[in-house]
């Protein structure tokens, strides 16, 4: 299904989280930037405990549009909130809203890593993971085209997209915040 217009984004927002509340597994297309935003907002919005995310980078649409940056916030003043960033080419908070808002987070909910270029080179995805039971995974890193599933049937996927988080995250380098940002989380 191609969404247009406003109704047909408010659409596919809907259709987004029905698959992330989705119990015995459901799943939809992610094609745009928009989609990409709306799947970003409404994965956190859905997610009760851990969220992994490796990223190209921050600034970026996906992540930096208004809902997004809401989403993180709110998410992140949560009691069981843990958010982990694999970011490829930046985590930039000068320029990007959502790296300012999860560098500003407390440093026991957020953890920034930066993935090495000799690492980047093994693989061409980005993914993020909601709970280890949803997913998005963008198969072509440099293309917002990506697949969005949650639910029982899709249970093993998220847990293996989070065991390559965790190689990943065991061959990065952490990401520190700005001592400015620091003093304010």
């Amino acid at each position: 299904m191609i969404f247009t217009g406003k109704s047909g984004m408010e659409a596919y927002r809907a259709e987004v989280a029905s698959v992330f509340s989705s119990v015995a597994g459901a799943s939809v297309f992610n094609g745009t930037l928009e989609h990409a935003c709306v799947v970003t907002e409404e994965a956190l919005r859905a997610a009760e405990g851990t969220v992994n995310i490796l990223l190209r980078s921050a600034p970026s649409f996906q992540f930096d549009c208004n809902g997004a940056v809401e989403a993180v916030e709110d998410y992140l003043a949560r009691p069981h909130a843990k958010l982990r960033v694999l970011h490829e080419e930046g985590f930039d908070p000068e320029r990007s809203p959502f790296a300012r808002a999860v560098m500003q987070a407390s440093p026991t909910r957020v953890q920034v890593r930066h993935v090495p270029d000799a690492v980047q080179d093994r693989y061409a995805f980005n993914f993020l993971t909601v709970d280890g039971r949803a997913f998005r995974y963008q198969e072509e890193r440099s293309l917002p085209v990506a697949v969005v599933a949650a639910g029982e049937k899709h249970v093993p996927t998220a847990r293996r997209l989070d065991l390559i988080f965790e190689q990943l995250w065991g061959m990065s380098d952490a990401t520190e915040a700005p001592e400015a940002l620091r003093e304010l989380a």
